[in-house]
């Protein structure tokens, strides 16, 4: 198996920074929130509850801004490109980081300039979420693309640890240096914009837009194949798969030898390009229903979980129910360790255990979990009491880590071909922040009412969703959506699900041939 080509090494290195910076504007706001109030007027006061309600805002409007980035970036990245749409999201990226920054000016000027930048950087981040997955699908080599995909939540959890201790009042979390949290955004833009040119358009997305001896070129530089640079464009009938295009390379053929063996596409290729998908088509075709449905619902129970109640309201959660500032400290440090740890276990299983396993084994230890904390927290007013739910806290997230994060970004890239992909992940994409924004408004009140039961309601729609995926998710190690129809799929003992059956990279080449 031959190592990761230059050209994929800087591909991803540069993808990543977009996804470094959606990681990093996520978690900027928790550490450093004190001193963000107090400088722009709305400190913490009992006294004063609207004050709630506008940095509530200030956090929110972050969940908005990626809903609209959502919605709009599949066509977007379609049109333009995956290679300048990720340009277009960092350079957004920045434009955010730099009004945000600018509200050091303090008062009302500095509450507004934090919504606006909030915004801005929060459409960004939808689009990442978007794109980025995408991307990566369309360039990883069947052997890396579990890890790939794994690694796009590994360089979030990375980046949102970074962001918090950054905030934190030893380091720049101080009412002199907090704009340099929001301004630290900008820098892996920097990084991105300074080896964009190093980053390979997705040789899928040529061919889908016709451009075949281009996308012949960037598969072939993918794989660390040579291409002869005399061949002619008008040669090259359709994109061939890597080994094909390594093969004509190392025997001296042009690319042009394909042409005697390949119907003329191009035209169809175009042709399917200009056809606009919808979610709606998505959802009438009964042979891709099923693969949307899985995407949609895995990427919604990826919130509904409660990671982000684990995360972001736990410390006022125990709090409430007792539990010390000490131990509620080493939690909350606990559970940033084994978030990453535990994605960086997946990274390295996904592509030997297979997605299914690992999701499946991940959102029914979650259910688990949730039980201990509950009977932890039934019990608080002990010594024990608070181990047990702060071990079920850790527990939970690090179940949470090795399979729930990562794997459903994953998913819409691998049941997904070329022409329907960009459309499924936008619109996982956006359920997945609806569902974000609805357990954040819903859980303060859930915990009010419930008390100690409060992580019961998500034990139950792990409960409900790892029987629902026992039952529909496929396994899509190594599954290629042409390879194969369903009954053939069945009949080699493969999972047989429903697959978008339009060209992936590996196989239009081979496909085209047959």
């Amino acid at each position: 198996m031959a190592p990761p080509s230059f050209a994929l090494i800087t591909s991803v290195t540069g993808a990543m920074m977009s996804t470094f910076m959606f990681g990093w504007t996520n978690g900027n706001m928790n550490t450093p929130a004190p001193v963000m109030r107090r400088a722009i007027g709305i400190a913490h006061d009992d006294n004063d509850p609207g004050r709630e309600a506008l940095w509530g805002w200030c956090v929110s409007v972050y969940c908005l801004g990626a809903m609209l980035g959502c919605s709009q970036s599949a066509r977007a990245a379609d049109r333009l490109g995956r290679k300048p749409f990720i340009l277009v999201t960092t350079l957004v990226f920045m434009l955010g980081a730099a009004v945000h920054t600018l509200s050091v000016v303090g008062g009302a000027a500095g509450y507004w300039l934090t919504i606006a930048g909030r915004a801005t950087v929060g459409w960004a981040s939808g689009a990442t979420t978007v794109a980025i997955p995408a991307y990566l699908g369309e360039i990883a080599p069947e052997h890396l693309r579990g890890s790939l995909g794994v690694a796009f939540q590994l360089v979030v959890t990375v980046s949102m640890l970074c962001a918090q201790l950054a905030g934190m009042p030893a380091n720049l979390g101080t009412p002199e240096l907090w704009p340099l949290v929001a301004a630290l955004t900008a820098v892996p833009g920097v990084i991105q914009l300074a080896m964009h040119c190093l980053i390979v358009e997705s040789p899928l997305w040529l061919a889908e837009a016709g451009h075949e001896g281009e996308a012949l070129r960037a598969a072939a530089r993918l794989a660390g194949k040579k291409v002869e640079p005399y061949a002619e464009l008008h040669d090259i009938a359709v994109p061939v798969s890597f080994p094909e295009a390594g093969a004509a390379a190392e025997n001296g053929q042009g690319v042009g030898a394909f042409h005697s063996e390949q119907p003329d596409t191009g035209a169809r290729m175009i042709e399917d390009r200009d056809a606009q998908v919808r979610v709606s088509d998505l959802l009438r075709d009964p042979a891709l229903r099923p693969a949307f449905l899985i995407a949609v619902v895995t990427l919604v129970t990826q919130q509904l979980s409660g990671i982000n109640n684990a995360f972001n309201y736990s410390t006022i959660y125990l709090k409430e129910n007792g539990v010390s500032e000490a131990a509620i400290d080493s939690t909350t440090v606990a559970m940033n360790v084994v978030n990453v740890l535990a994605t960086l276990i997946a990274a390295g299983a996904v592509d030997r255990s297979g997605r299914r396993p690992l999701l499946l084994g991940s959102t029914a230890a979650m259910a688990v979990c949730t039980l201990v904390i509950t009977a932890g927290m039934l019990h608080i007013d002990s010594e024990w009491g608070v181990r047990i739910a702060a071990s079920g806290i850790v527990c939970f997230v690090a179940s949470f880590g090795i399979g729930v994060g990562p794997i459903p970004w994953i998913l819409p890239s691998e049941l997904f071909g070329q022409r329907h992909r960009a459309t499924a992940q936008g619109a996982a994409a956006l359920s997945n922040w609806l569902a974000n924004g609805v357990v954040a408004t819903a859980f303060l009140p859930i915990a009010t009412y419930l008390g100690a039961l409060s992580f019961l309601p998500f034990g139950a729609i792990l409960t409900a969703y790892t029987a629902y995926a026992y039952a529909a998710l496929p396994e899509t190690r190594g599954a290629e959506p042409a390879e194969a129809s369903p009954q053939q799929r069945a009949a080699s003992g493969k999972v047989p699900p429903v697959i978008d059956p339009s060209p992936t990279l590996d196989t239009l080449g081979s496909s085209m041939a047959g």
